[in-house]
């Protein structure tokens, strides 16, 4: 089930900060795990701030999509969860609630492209990430 929400718990926000850590790891082994570590208290004190909506089952948070101003910060799933169309179902959420959606995914994430592309974003610039030392491609949907 999905849940918005303008408040969140500490306890719920660890969780989805457990999500987060761990779904950049597994989804990006080309960029050094340190990089993700090394950003996740700046993402901590940023997720209270966004449009933030979780997917619980059974009372425990497996998925969530922040938005910041028609940006998505990201859409995560635990990996237990993941095929199950919970990422999907937190996109629809957020289409049904915005005119205009865009969002950052890197180019060597294929699975992330492809599921971008199905569901109806288009591809609209690549830029270098020097960070990262990757390609980013910004996608954009619009109702």
């Amino acid at each position: 089930m999905i849940k918005n929400t303008d408040k969140i718990t500490e306890k719920e926000l660890d969780r989805i900060i457990d999500i987060w850590l761990a779904s950049n790891i597994e989804a990006h082994p080309f960029v050094d795990r340190a990089y993700w570590k090394s950003h996740q208290e700046e993402v901590r004190e940023a997720l209270p701030h966004s449009d933030l909506s979780y997917y619980e089952i059974d009372g425990e948070i497996v998925g969530f999509i922040g938005i910041v101003d028609g940006y998505i910060a990201g859409i995560f799933v635990d990996s237990q969860y993941r095929g199950k169309r919970i990422g999907k179902q937190l996109l629809d959420d957020a289409k049904a609630k915005n005119n205009h959606l865009e969002l950052s995914v890197y180019k060597e994430n294929k699975a992330a492209v492809h599921f971008y592309l199905r569901e109806e974003f288009k591809i609209v610039k690549e830029e270098f990430d020097e960070e990262t030392n990757q390609w980013d491609c910004l996608m954009e949907w619009e109702k």
